[in-house]
């Protein structure tokens, strides 16, 4: 989930970042538990706020 989120934001200029990680953090709770959803944010939160 962690890559999917990274190249969706990386490479897919029509999805806003900010969408593209609120979509990886629903899968995440859909198919994981709270502390990945939480862990995959927390990541992926800090890449989208470098760029």
């Amino acid at each position: 989930m962690l890559r999917l989120g990274l190249y969706e934001i990386k490479y897919f200029e029509e999805t806003p970042d900010r969408v593209a990680l609120n979509e990886i953090i629903e899968i995440a709770k859909k198919y994981s538990d709270e502390t990945s959803a939480k862990f995959i944010n927390g990541l992926l939160s800090q890449f989208v706020k470098a760029e």
